[in-house]
């Protein structure tokens, strides 16, 4: 086992160290989270039950590795030992945590065995001693799960911790090696590895189902450099045409590629996938980028850029946990996962011609996007960015475009039209949020044709209430005052007639949709603000928890 595990940091060290091409840098949250533990190795793994904090030490001189926990409530707190080991390097130990149970593999008399221990009372308690080597993959806290390798193979096992029963989840032939074993909601998951012995790779994600027989969920795998699963979700590192983060969805069968190149480590917490971009590491400055992709949203982001070293990373539910190295070794951090979204508030950058930062939401706009923000509309059109820039798969060419959010609008930056007035073009905001709210606006009641204002594209009239307004604002094409092309461009058609609708805040006011907007009939304001946009942005974004 010592070699498995120093031949994968061995080889995931190479590729660090081969290929280094140029990478924007990002504003760093690391001002968001806090340091609550550290610790003397460069790479701790530390895990989390959402109580207390696990990790490894390694042992110095002659004294062995340690296993260590505190509770993350007491920061302040010393860290108590959960076990000594009998290895010196915490590299080779497996380990993990979960409704206050922890679980490891320890070497003595000669074999691998599985403890567990309950951190509350310090019960500790053998799950697997034998002759044999059995190896710890996994605890829910109600259960712990193990392999043991034999010469008829490998066994995955499951031994209940209020019964003590074992149970034989499923058997792997003995030319195969099991790695990163994960409980979803489907069952138990794992990826069968051979050729570790050869460095030529054979690999495969395999599904022990809760009602039915182990299945092969995909093969023709390469090795695999990292892998995480959670909900319906198994993400994983491969070498296979390239290094890069694929993410399967076990109830669909979906598979999405999530990164270029140069990609490892990836975890998940069902939803928000995080992995760590080797490309700008070298020998001398071994760096490690870390980036995250929202798997609801098609949304890609940049989270640390700015050449720190991150190690292990754990996600949850709605916090990180990561590693940081510092000199004096490393320094365990944990904090909201919503401090490493694009919506997170940045430092404000230096100051430069090209950007514009807003500290009423802590977002710049630079470049391309800050000149169409200032040319076509600016704070009363568009309102404060709400994001930095990242990006997102457009729905309707199917491609990453560099993508940021204001209060109303969406902008998307197009290169194939750098040159041209649609070089940065808008989210079609209106359509997404009634389509969000379950409404078809094509099954909307439609505008008598004989109507001011009516388009035939779409059925609709636009309001009396709205025209001048819709007439008089567009996007800047060089047209004189401001053209039909230009007032298009900028809101879209009509998508609904005018209606009595209560919007967000609670206002109850004449309302029509457009297919970049929606406007707002407020008769008690004064004249210039009477047509009020909504914040389409701000609530598509409230929509998707960012």
């Amino acid at each position: 086992m010592r070699f498995r595990y120093a031949a994968l940091w061995l080889i995931v060290g190479l590729l660090g160290a081969s290929l280094l091409p140029a990478r924007a840098t990002h504003a760093s949250p690391l001002a968001n989270l806090t340091t609550i533990a550290t610790s003397s190795a460069q790479f701790p793994r530390p895990l989390s039950d959402g109580t207390y904090l696990l990790w490894a030490e390694p042992g110095q001189d002659a004294s062995p590795a340690r296993l260590l926990a505190k509770e993350i409530a007491s920061p302040a707190a010393a860290p108590f030992v959960v076990a000594e080991l009998a290895q010196l390097s915490e590299l080779d130990v497996a380990y993990g945590i979960s409704n206050g149970v922890a679980a490891w593999s320890d070497f003595r008399d000669g074999s691998w065995n599985v403890y567990s221990r309950r951190l509350p009372d310090g019960l500790t308690f053998p799950i697997a001693a034998t002759p044999g080597d059995e190896y710890f993959q996994a605890t829910d806290g109600a259960q712990v799960i193990w392999t043991r390798k034999g010469d008829d193979g490998t066994h995955i096992l499951s031994r209940s911790l209020a019964t003590r029963q074992v149970t034989t989840i499923a058997s792997v032939p003995s030319d195969y090696d099991v790695y990163y074993l994960r409980r979803v909601n489907a069952g138990i998951v794992w990826f069968e590895i051979k050729g570790i012995t050869a460095l030529v790779f054979t690999g495969k994600l395999r599904l022990a189902p809760t009602d039915g027989a182990p299945r092969t969920l995909v093969e023709n795998l390469g090795w695999i450099f990292g892998a995480d699963a959670a909900g319906d979700v198994v993400t994983y590192a491969t070498n296979q045409n390239d290094f890069h983060i694929v993410a399967y969805n076990i109830a669909t069968g979906a598979q999405r590629t999530l990164s270029a190149a140069d990609a490892v480590g990836p975890v998940t917490n069902g939803r928000y996938v995080l992995w760590r971009d080797t490309s700008r590491s070298s020998p001398d400055v071994p760096t490690s980028d870390i980036y995250g992709y929202d798997l609801a949203t098609n949304s890609r982001f940049p989270v640390v850029t700015d050449g720190r070293q991150i190690g292990y990373i754990a996600l949850y539910p709605d916090q990180v946990l990561w590693s940081l190295t510092t000199a004096d070794g490393a320094a365990i951090q944990r904090g909201p996962l919503s401090a490493l979204l694009p919506s997170a508030p940045e430092p404000a950058p230096a100051e430069s011609a090209s950007v514009r930062f807003f500290p009423s939401t802590g977002h710049a706009l630079a470049d391309a996007f800050k000149e169409f923000w200032e040319q076509r509309g600016g704070l009363p059109v568009f309102g404060y960015p709400l994001t930095s820039a990242y990006s997102e798969i457009n729905a309707d060419l199917g491609q990453f475009l560099p993508t940021q959010y204001v209060e109303r609008q969406r902008f998307e930056y197009h290169a194939e039209h750098v040159g041209t007035p649609y070089a940065v073009e808008l989210g079609r905001l209106g359509v997404e949020t009634l389509q969000q709210q379950g409404r078809d606006w094509q099954q909307l009641p439609k505008a008598d044709p004989a109507s001011p204002h009516y388009f035939a594209e779409t059925g609709q009239a636009i309001d009396a209430h709205f025209w001048d307004y819709w007439r008089t604002h567009g996007l800047e094409f060089g047209d004189p005052d401001v053209s039909f092309r230009e007032a298009l461009a900028l809101w879209g058609y009509p998508i609904s007639p005018a209606q009595i609708e209560t919007n967000p805040d609670g206002d109850t006011v004449l309302t029509q949709w457009f297919e970049r907007a929606r406007f707002e009939w407020h008769p008690d304001n004064p004249q210039e603000y009477r047509v009020l946009l909504g914040r389409l942005g701000a609530e598509l974004l409230a929509a998707r928890g960012w």
